[in-house]
């Protein structure tokens, strides 16, 4: 069975802007999921990644489906139109034609007769369109000749056409990025200035440093540049590691150096008054 993963732009900038190890280690999980396969063991980094990007490759797999299933229906129902049509088409050319034959035989009569009695003039005109069946179409006027009815003028035309909505203006708030104000407001609102200003500058050197461009920077920053500050920010807020002492002497004389009285207690004097 062929399984297909598709990554879109978006995603694939998510995963270029990774390093080899970490790109390798989230597009290997991505297809173990795919596949139905075990996880490889992930760090929260990579999990977070990873979850942001799988979800994009499983909607798109559903948006593909949906139109496998879409155009298949379609074609079911344009094969049975089809068919039908052709055997409405036939009824109809052998109904015409039986009216055709009807009228030649009534008027093939008398009709000097008839039309010095009634002075009334038939016409009879037989026209033939042939498509892929034959269609025998027959008109009879009879009388004075009038003049054919214009068709209606198409309902569409007349009605008044709404003006298009221009698009909202778009502020540089870098060399490469642009935002509408309601956009900036929005992120800072919900992430604040600070976290705004780093991401607008992350995304400014991603695409001046590689030459990218995305249709919306805003939908960009809500993408994958907030899940870089907040894994940079994570960085940051981790506890420094020690180093444990070594031994008893390091830390006597480190007490020693800081003040004498907690060296007199750490080597057992100290002053009990």
């Amino acid at each position: 069975m062929a399984v297909a993963v598709t990554l879109y732009e978006t995603e694939i900038g998510v995963l270029l802007s990774l390093s080899e190890e970490q790109r390798g280690r989230i597009l290997t999980a991505i297809l173990c999921d795919t596949t139905g396969k075990e996880l490889p063991e992930m760090d929260a980094s990579d999990n977070a990644i990873f979850t942001l990007v799988n979800a994009q490759v499983k909607r798109a797999a559903e948006l593909s489906n949906k139109r496998k299933q879409s155009a298949k229906s379609r074609w079911q129902n344009q094969a049975t139109d089809d068919s039908n049509g052709e055997q409405e088409e036939q009824g109809d050319t052998t109904a015409m034609q039986n009216d055709t034959n009807n009228l030649q035989n009534d008027t093939s009569g008398d009709i000097c007769t008839d039309l010095h009695n009634t002075n009334q003039c038939t016409i009879t005109n037989t026209n033939t369109i042939t498509k892929t069946n034959t269609n025998t179409i027959t008109t009879t006027e009879t009388g004075t000749n009038t003049e054919a009815t214009p068709a209606p003028a198409n309902s569409d035309e007349s009605k008044p056409k709404k003006p298009k909505k221009s698009a909202p203006e778009k502020k540089r708030y870098a060399d490469f990025v642009t935002l509408t104000e309601e956009e900036y407001n929005k992120l800072v609102e919900q992430y604040g200035t600070e976290a705004v200003k780093w991401c607008i500058q992350k995304l400014d050197n991603y695409k001046g440093s590689t030459g990218k461009k995305y249709a919306s920077d805003y939908r960009t920053i809500l993408s994958w540049v907030i899940a870089s500050y907040n894994e940079e920010q994570a960085k940051h807020n981790q506890p420094a590691q020690t180093i444990p002492p070594r031994g008893l002497k390091l830390e006597q004389q480190q007490a020693k150096s800081r003040n004498p009285f907690i060296n007199a207690v750490l080597n057992g004097g100290g002053d009990n008054g």
